[in-house]
């Protein structure tokens, strides 16, 4: 992890002075695109931006619910003026001993921030560090000898749930996505009216799943999850929703491209 924490402090004379500002806001790391716009990370507000050159700073809504637990963004890297990877979330699955690292990707300057868990054969608790050349190749870490690398910059799908409501629903309902058809983005409402392991899987017109798009314990209420991929041509594909492993329903998607 960085050495320590540091204080958001700004100069208009290249140095001569600094003044601090956000209150004496700490911060793990810091990365300004140009002279008006940059994001800093620390731990009362895991991301918070300006687009007046530190004068003002508000804070970055990152991915929660569910099993995805917000701690301090400890790291971030830039891949462009508005696209940044971050790491320091946890997802939960049980026993805090479960927890696996998740990284955050954002691509238009933190309007919306996504969230990646690498391969499930990968059981790092979190990562502490996180360091992209170009878009393609990065790297996330915890220590020097504990990490992951990518040479296709990340996988190409992405994940974000939100809980609509905690409202007890009458019964498991999985809501057609929208937009439908879709490029790129779509989002999958669903309704659990008893907790459970849940589990929506992304399917071809054959059957073959090619993605799991979530397998996570979830308490009763409704939920959104964000689909986001760059790989799936035009056509028909399908999800289906799944409670302890029990297949509930199944709905038909488009890609249009």
């Amino acid at each position: 992890m960085n050495s320590g924490l540091r204080y958001v402090r700004r100069t208009t004379n290249g140095g001569f002075n600094w003044n601090d500002v956000d209150n004496n806001q700490t911060f793990y790391d810091i990365y300004f695109a140009d002279s008006l716009k940059g994001w800093f990370c620390g731990i009362v507000s895991p991301i918070k931006a300006t687009t007046n050159g530190g004068l003002n700073w508000f804070s970055q809504i990152l991915p929660s619910g569910g099993n995805v637990y917000v701690t301090p963004f400890f790291s971030m890297s830039n891949v462009g003026s508005d696209s940044l990877w971050g790491v320091g979330g946890i997802c939960l699955f049980g026993l805090p001993s479960n927890g696996r690292g998740m990284l955050y990707f954002t691509s238009n300057g933190g309007i919306n921030w996504v969230y990646q868990l690498p391969d499930t054969s990968i059981h790092i608790g979190q990562y502490w560090h996180v360091d992209f050349e170009g878009k393609m190749n990065g790297w996330a870490y915890r220590q020097k000898q504990t990490g992951i690398h990518t040479t296709t910059g990340g996988d190409t799908t992405f994940t974000s749930v939100r809980q609509i409501s905690d409202i007890l629903p009458g019964d498991f309902v999985l809501h057609q996505n929208y937009p439908n058809p879709f490029n790129g983005s779509t989002k999958i409402r669903f309704e659990l009216n008893k907790g459970g392991t849940v589990s929506i899987g992304i399917f071809d017109i054959t059957g073959r799943k090619l993605v799991e798009l979530l397998n996570k314990q979830f308490a009763s209420g409704e939920y959104e999850v964000d689909y986001t991929t760059n790989e799936n041509s035009s056509g028909v594909y399908f999800y289906s929703l799944s409670i302890d492993g029990i297949v509930l329903d199944t709905k038909k998607m488009i890609v249009l491209k």
